[in-house]
């Protein structure tokens, strides 16, 4: 961006030699000022989104990141393999603690129903009596009431089972949420890259090329200085859209590594 308003800042003291001269009209020098306005526009927003980035950085971090340290990730793949992600939901840690409040609901379920299993008691006794009584033995059986477990009322099992079914709603729910946003980030991905790689390696280099045709044409006298700064806007517009869809692209692929534990690679 800088570059392109370097270059169209020295055309305003060469279109104002050329009105001098009457070699160029006074509107040459308008034209000049108001790409050059555009241009300015847009440099402004690019300082913008560096310096929402760097407050964000300061939420996250508490510290201000002016320049950029270490390695930069390669966002120009996936964190991982499809198949790799997709099964990586399940170490999620969120996935992780609806597993175990799954698990120990089951297994709460399984102590109140063996809980709920009446209890049976056996007492063997003995008695000797006098020498003119037989001595007496007996057994005992005890068993709680109702005898059969299925007519039993055991509310505490019951209140257990439904907390079972609800566990493993929830967790079954929470992988399925799971598995439709890492769908929804890779789609997203596939995309901001699909454009990204075209904006690299197609559309900035023919416009690249453009500009160098054009300016060539305008010194040669062959092209008008209009026609230099629709060349050049569109150089920048190109150059933003290729900011903006890298931008995306490592949205997505930040998104994408939030949602996998830090060992699926």
């Amino acid at each position: 961006v800088q570059t392109l308003i370097s270059e169209t800042s020295r055309q305003i003291d060469v279109q104002k030699a050329g009105v001098s001269s009457a070699s160029a009209s006074p509107s040459s020098v308008l034209d000049v000022q108001l790409a050059l306005n555009a241009m300015k526009n847009e440099q402004d927003n690019a300082r913008r989104d560096v310096q929402i980035a760097q407050a964000r950085l300061l939420q996250l971090t508490g510290k201000e990141v002016r320049d950029i340290s270490g390695p930069l990730p390669r966002i120009e793949r996936l964190p991982a393999d499809e198949a790799d992600l997709m099964a990586g939901i399940k170490l999620h840690p969120e996935v992780i603690q609806a597993a175990r409040e799954a698990d120990l609901a089951k297994a709460k379920s399984g102590q109140s129903e063996v809980a709920a299993i009446p209890d049976v008691g056996v007492e063997v006794y003995y008695a000797r009596r006098g020498d003119d009584y037989d001595d007496m033995v007996g057994v005992m059986f005890t068993v709680d009431m109702p005898i059969f477990q299925g007519k039993r009322q055991d509310k505490d099992h019951a209140a257990d089972v439904s907390r079972t079914y609800e566990a493993n709603d929830r967790l079954t729910l929470l992988m399925r949420e799971h598995q439709a946003q890492q769908y929804q980030l890779i789609s997203q991905y596939n995309a901001a890259k699909a454009i990204y790689d075209r904006q690299q390696s197609e559309v900035l280099p023919l416009l690249r090329k453009k500009v160098s045709l054009v300016n060539a044409q305008y010194r040669g006298g062959s092209s008008a200085l209009p026609e230099l700064l629709a060349a050049r806007r569109d150089l920048l517009s190109g150059e933003i859209a290729s900011n903006n869809a890298e931008k995306a692209l490592a949205d997505a692929w930040a998104a994408i590594r939030y949602l996998i534990p830090q060992d699926v690679k």
